[in-house]
């Protein structure tokens, strides 16, 4: 019995080391982490994937209007964005990482900041 505890318990805090923990980076480490920064609009949801329409760009190299995300499977990777709903997007390797700056537009306050870095952001179709 004591065996079995014993690896019960060996099991729950070999689970608890693999979770994510968050630091919270300060925005100007975020913005030399990230690949791309952009605002945008979830128009496809699928398991892990999805299809962003992209409003506006601070940085980044964006083909189209469209960015492709496709979220990884661990817990430091495993975000989702709700169908219709506009975020603020920091990308690493084409992907959002849990503990990002990533957060919904109407709630962000990074945005004077990322006009202030950037003087050429674009707004796409512009």
């Amino acid at each position: 019995m004591r065996v079995l505890l014993l690896i019960i318990f060996a099991l729950m805090i070999s689970v608890c080391a693999n979770a994510c923990k968050c630091i919270p980076l300060p925005i100007n480490d975020e913005i030399k982490l990230s690949s791309h920064i952009f605002h945008g609009r979830i128009i496809l949801v699928e398991n892990n994937q999805f299809e962003i329409e992209v409003i506006q760009i601070w940085k980044g190299n964006i083909k189209g209007k469209v960015f492709s995300l496709t979220q990884g499977m661990t817990s430091c990777e495993k975000r989702t964005f709700e169908l219709k709903k506009e975020y603020l997007f920091y990308v690493r390797n084409k992907s959002v990482d849990n503990c990002s700056r990533t957060i919904e537009f109407d709630f962000t306050t990074d945005i004077q900041q990322l006009d202030l870095k950037f003087s050429r952001k674009r707004n796409v179709g512009s």
